[in-house]
C-alpha cells in the first residue's frame, strides 16, 4: 500500500512539472488540491525519497507539570471514595 501511494505522488508531481493543470491532476487521480501543493512543496528532484509518507508521530511528548500531576493524583483520589 505504501509502495502505491508513493508512486501515487511521484505520478501526480511529474505531471504537474509536465504541464498538466492541476485542476485535471486532481480530478484524474482523485485528490484534493490541497493534497497536491503539499507533495509539490515536499518534492525534491536531488532526493528520491521525497515522495515517501512522512511520521505522524510527535517529536516531543511533554511531561506532565506538578500542577497537572496533582491534579490526575485527586481526581482518581475521589474516584475511590
Amino acid at each position: 500500500m505504501k509502495h502505491a501511494q508513493a508512486q501515487r505522488r511521484k505520478q501526480a508531481i511529474a505531471r504537474y512539472l509536465a504541464g498538466d493543470k492541476i485542476d485535471v491532476i486532481c480530478r484524474d487521480l482523485h485528490c484534493s488540491k490541497s493534497w497536491l501543493y503539499k507533495w509539490k512543496a515536499l518534492y525534491q528532484a536531488d532526493d528520491l525519497e521525497w515522495a515517501k509518507s512522512l511520521s505522524t508521530q510527535p517529536q516531543h511528548k511533554p511531561i506532565p507539570s506538578r500542577r497537572t500531576i496533582y491534579r490526575m493524583l485527586r481526581r482518581h483520589d475521589r474516584e475511590d471514595i
